[in-house]
């Protein structure tokens, strides 16, 4: 059998010895295969959840794979023995993931449930136990049985949008699958308009990186007010050729520098950045138009500049 593809066992016709017989009835089934890193990533967190409810930890199978969670763990990682800590098994019983599907990890799914809308009732798991997550800084990581790292996550409460008064009950959100776990501008805070927490289903602050050609931007306007519409501007690549480097930077339409997003940065062929409207003293940028400047080099001295123009508003 292959991994990952569905079977279906029918009977037609049979009889068992006592004399009982089974016109027609089917089956199915499916081998499930082995995570390798970053097949499955962490895609949300909750450290720091409202009275009543509980941390959890939202996992997306990114992969093609079907893959049985029993064999993954969820850990803490000790940064003095350079060991996991706190391992907890996902399952006790074959649990599968199949691709692009959103599990929810905690010990209380009927505690997030009552806090947090979801289209998605069934794909959360309670666990048996879970590890501690600190409110401030912590390490998620997520592992198979012998205890190779399928993905962690090193996060900090800061990652939040900084405007937010509150962060209490209120999720990380991964804002692009296809990027590292550990780059800082791939997390952003839920938004308010989808409860502050997307539980067992897609991301308030998604985003589909590497569309278009070259540099292309996800908006012309974008409103970074946290209401799940437009929080963010990603600024999305595409080239040809690899071994670029670029330097990503921010400005006023008077052409005055007001973000230094990127500096000298080995890129893909294609991926994106993320601009949240704050300029580089933490503040959130006034209303108006604002030019984002991309430069790439190589090696060999070809240089290219592009300049796309973004608006950026704010609710009335």
């Amino acid at each position: 059998f292959q991994g990952s593809r569905t079977y279906t066992l029918t009977v037609i016709n049979a009889k068992d010895k006592a004399g009982n017989s089974i016109n027609s009835a089917y089956t199915q089934f499916v081998l499930p295969e082995q995570a390798l890193a970053n097949d499955i990533v962490i895609n949300e967190i909750l450290p720091d959840p409202n009275a009543g409810s509980v941390d959890f930890v939202e996992i997306y199978n990114r992969s093609r794979k079907i893959i049985d969670l029993s064999q993954l763990t969820l850990s803490s990682f000790d940064t003095l023995t350079n060991q996991l800590s706190s391992v907890q098994y996902i399952s006790t019983v074959r649990t599968i993931i199949a691709p692009e599907q959103y599990i929810v990890l905690s010990t209380n799914s009927s505690a997030i449930k009552s806090q947090y809308q979801t289209p998605s009732p069934s794909g959360f798991i309670d666990m048996a136990g879970f590890p501690g997550m600190n409110i401030a800084s912590g390490i998620v990581v997520l592992a198979d049985t012998s205890k190779m790292v399928i993905d962690r996550l090193d996060y900090k409460q800061d990652m939040h949008f900084p405007l937010l008064n509150e962060t209490k009950g209120v999720s990380l959100e991964r804002i692009d699958a296809d990027r590292k776990t550990n780059d800082r501008n791939n997390w952003h805070s839920a938004a308010a308009s989808a409860g502050y927490a997307t539980p067992a289903y897609k991301n308030s602050q998604a985003i589909d990186s590497g569309i278009g050609k070259e540099v292309t931007l996800s908006t012309e306007i974008f409103s970074p007010d946290n209401d799940g519409y437009n929080d963010v501007l990603s600024i999305n690549y595409s080239f040809d050729t690899p071994g670029n480097i670029a330097n990503v930077s921010i400005y006023t339409s008077t052409g005055i520098l007001i973000r230094n997003l990127v500096s000298s940065d080995l890129l893909g062929n294609s991926g994106n950045y993320v601009w949240d409207g704050i300029n580089n003293n933490h503040q959130l940028c006034k209303i108006g138009p604002y030019i984002v400047y991309f430069q790439i080099f190589n090696p060999s001295g070809a240089v290219k500049n592009y300049k796309k123009v973004v608006v950026l508003a704010h609710k009335n």
